[in-house]
């Protein structure tokens, strides 16, 4: 899987900073999605759990709080997940996107 150049901040859009339905966990979690979206310009990112809870400085154990967050901003709309359990060259293993709404870009 290609690695996506990391920036040195998040964006985190206007709209979802002032959204008082989300934490302050799930914007920064959806600023790290937002941004990694940016950079790859396909409206979907492949973080890892461990990914995201490394940028946050959590300790890898914390995937399931990740899963959680993520959960209920799938719920909300904010975000959507895809997982698939082979890539599309035929590499074994569990592959998930997250996709960004379009009006976000």
């Amino acid at each position: 899987m290609k690695k996506a150049k990391e920036t040195e901040f998040l964006m985190i859009p206007r709209n979802i900073a002032s959204n008082r339905k989300l934490t302050y966990l799930e914007k920064i979690i959806y600023g790290e999605l937002y941004s990694l979206c940016k950079i790859n310009g396909n409206g979907y990112a492949y973080p890892t759990d461990r990914h995201l809870c490394q940028i946050l400085g959590f300790d890898v154990k914390s995937r399931n709080l990740i899963q959680k967050h993520l959960r209920k901003m799938e719920e909300l709309g904010f975000i959507k997940r895809k997982t698939k359990h082979m890539s599309d060259d035929g590499t074994p293993g569990t592959w998930r996107k997250i996709y960004l709404p379009k009006e976000s870009f």
